[in-house]
């Protein structure tokens, strides 16, 4: 996906984050992709645009009146912002990953999804656990790299803002993205970034609106080495749910970092 690029200036690893960066430092589990959100970092690998693996048998999941359907419970208090009050942060227990064309998605008992398919999740916790579930798991289903039969439903159901321009933005890259590749149509792409931590502007999840900022790390085929990028995203609490607010104009603002500083990693992420 095109991105657009603020002209913030790198930080450097091991200085103190900036003011703006004054995050609630917040703690989940695992590494997660949000293939949209991340589609900036992807644009740098060469790579983005070989088609995904299929999805391991084990890891294959399904809804839940379909063959291979996942339905996660929410353990009890999960309604409870947060489980436990909306000063606290997010309890990340028993959370298990799901592949997703090469990345992992985690699914929590807590804060959802409750129900997820390789091309729909649903059910999330109204707290900030929740929104951060909703923001990986639509994030990643609204993205070039899923493919039209993932993007197409997830961007006209579960998003909000300006979807016709931002999918009309999703058509264009998927197809500049498959012809160069050579898969047939439809053929979802393989994801080679992760979101490795996120960080919250003191929010808690029980409102109408809040803004995370995830941080990505993928591959920078031109160093060897890698690159790491910061993405806002606005979530909507509508008719029950967390619904993906659309980035403006079509594009996701991507800031580029170089220290995790601020952000609160998932476990097992070396920064």
């Amino acid at each position: 996906m095109t991105n657009s690029t603020r002209n913030n200036t790198p930080e450097t690893a091991g200085a103190p984050a900036p003011k703006r960066r004054r995050r609630t430092a917040l703690v989940v589990t695992g590494v997660v992709v949000a293939a949209a959100v991340i589609a900036a970092v992807i644009g740098y690998n060469d790579n983005w645009g070989k088609p995904s693996p299929a999805t391991p048998p084990a890891a294959a999941s399904g809804g839940p009146d379909e063959p291979g359907g996942t339905v996660v419970s929410p353990a009890p208090g999960s309604g409870d912002n947060n489980g436990g009050g909306s000063s606290t942060a997010p309890a990340w227990k028993g959370v298990t990953f799901q592949d997703f064309h090469g990345a992992q998605l985690p699914i929590s008992p807590l804060y959802g999804p409750q129900v997820y398919t390789d091309t729909h999740a649903a059910g999330f916790a109204h707290n900030l656990g929740g929104a951060v579930e909703a923001a990986v798991h639509l994030g990643s289903r609204a993205s070039a790299q899923a493919g039209p039969d993932t993007y197409g439903p997830t961007v006209e159901q579960q998003m909000t803002g300006d979807t016709s321009t931002f999918r009309a933005q999703l058509d264009s890259d998927y197809q500049e993205a498959r012809q160069s590749s050579g898969v047939p149509d439809g053929t979802p792409l393989r994801i080679y970034a992760q979101v490795i931590g996120y960080a919250a502007d003191g929010a808690d999840g029980s409102g109408q609106t809040v803004t995370l900022h995830l941080l990505s790390r993928g591959a920078n085929p031109n160093t060897g080495g890698t690159v790491m990028g910061d993405f806002p995203m606005t979530l909507d609490w509508v008719g029950g749910d967390w619904k993906l607010r659309t980035p403006d104009g079509g594009q996701w603002p991507f800031n580029p970092v170089s220290s995790t500083a601020g952000y609160t990693l998932f476990p097992g992420v070396n920064g």
